[in-house]
């Protein structure tokens, strides 16, 4: 399997597959790794204002440039 492509502290934007209430404007950072399933990574994000925090796989997440 691959190694990851984030690691804790790190500043990111999720890819969501669905309507939801966050936007790609949002800025999450990456909290706590998690395993893998599916053969793909999983994370911990929480939104930067820190007011959510929510699971995601590692295709759904783009690294923040800003």
């Amino acid at each position: 399997m691959r190694s990851r492509k984030f690691a804790i502290g790190d500043r990111v934007r999720v890819l969501f597959d669905t309507p939801s209430v966050d936007t790609l404007l949002d800025i999450f950072v990456v909290s706590r790794l998690l395993p893998a399933n599916a053969n793909v990574w999983e994370y911990r994000v929480t939104l930067e204002k820190g007011e959510r925090e929510r699971a995601v796989n590692e295709k759904q997440l783009q690294a923040c440039l800003s």
